[in-house]
């Protein structure tokens, strides 16, 4: 089976389990954990549905990762979903479907301009992400690189082949830019 065959195949066996869920999400006398653990598996999905689709932006601090003399043998940096696994669920999961005429497609949609956006970040930033992703705190993505102090550049996929390979040009050049 072809990628994206796969692809379409997962996103509408979500879309289905989405709009079968929702009338149990949406009725509040279940909400005994029920709500969270839905939104949760429902944000599971969404990130199994393919690798992230990246947004061109990288952390300042992922990119000093990459000079040579930064100390770092094998510097890596994380993929960020910009928006939240749980708060994408709980969107979806809230979502008035009705006027859709093909939910598939729309979540197909929604995947590659929102929810499945990632920016690349060190570790430790991911880590002081959390804090400021949670459902109950989150209001949009450049609230919470904000937040936790992550700035973030636009480069193209030409520079991050050179930050790949720790062109110290182009990493000084790109970190001036900032």
């Amino acid at each position: 089976m072809k990628k994206e065959n796969r692809f379409y195949n997962k996103c509408e066996a979500l879309a289905k389990t989405i709009v079968s869920l929702q009338p149990l999400y949406l009725d509040a006398s279940n909400d005994g954990g029920q709500k969270a653990y839905i939104e949760t598996m429902i944000g599971a999905g969404l990130w199994y549905l393919s690798k992230g689709i990246w947004t061109g932006n990288i952390s300042v601090n992922a990119l000093e990762l990459f000079l040579p003399e930064s100390g770092e043998n094998k510097p890596q940096y994380t993929e960020d979903h910009e928006y939240p696994r749980k708060v994408s669920g709980m969107e979806l999961l809230n979502k008035d479907w009705s006027g859709d005429t093909d939910i598939t497609d729309s979540l197909i949609e929604l995947f590659q301009s929102r929810y499945g956006k990632v920016n690349y970040v060190t570790k430790n930033e991911n880590g002081r992400l959390t804090k400021f992703q949670r459902a109950e705190v989150f209001l949009s993505p450049a609230n919470a690189y904000e937040e936790a102090g992550i700035d973030l550049i636009t480069i193209t996929d030409d520079e991050l082949f050179e930050v790949k390979k720790r062109n110290s040009l182009i990493i000084e050049k790109l970190i001036a830019k900032a």
